[in-house]
């Protein structure tokens, strides 16, 4: 299935970045992706700090989709440089709309103390994959290096691959996705 990525306006991360995210899942994936228009927040969006609530980026995303929503022809997912969070998380790393077509994640918490570009990259892809992962059906996986394991931390994201382990291929294959 296509898939569109969208930055955040006003929490967007560096074009460079989006760039290189669109053509990195594009290649993982092995499907289309294209950059659409940026998505507006609405001005009351309830902050924490300055932390965005992530499901507040989804729920903005579905209603975008307007009445086309129940019938969607691509999974679109939103790129930020802020924060995250959650209800009952102080922060995350992303967040999809399990089942449906819609996912958001984050930068913020990704880039390297050393300043490496290559591993913002690398950790903003296996995210991007996972939450992608999730809006085609499939949940989290025991597998550590799975891109469908959970990960809290950046060093647990670095211990996975950005590629579905066999157990998730099997049900990505049944469910039609990327």
């Amino acid at each position: 299935m296509p898939i569109e990525i969208v930055s955040v306006r006003g929490a967007a991360p560096d074009p460079d970045v989006v760039r290189l995210l669109t053509a990195a899942i594009a290649e993982s994936l092995q499907t289309r992706v294209s950059i659409g228009p940026d998505l507006r927040l609405p001005p009351d969006i309830p902050l924490s700090g300055s932390q965005l609530p992530s499901n507040a980026i989804v729920d903005r995303l579905i209603e975008r989709a307007g009445p086309n929503r129940d019938t969607f022809d691509h999974l679109t997912l939103a790129v930020t440089s802020h924060d995250l969070y959650a209800p009952v998380r102080s922060f995350v790393f992303g967040e999809a709309a399990f089942g449906g077509a819609w996912a958001v994640v984050s930068s913020a918490r990704l880039a390297s103390p050393i300043h490496d570009s290559n591993i913002l990259h690398d950790r903003l892809l296996k995210e991007a994959v996972h939450e992608l992962g999730h809006l085609v059906g499939l949940e989290h996986c025991p597998h550590p290096h799975c891109v469908m394991h959970p990960s809290t931390s950046v060093l647990e994201i670095d211990e996975k691959v950005s590629e579905f382990c066999p157990s998730c291929r099997l049900g990505l294959s049944t469910s039609n996705g990327p």
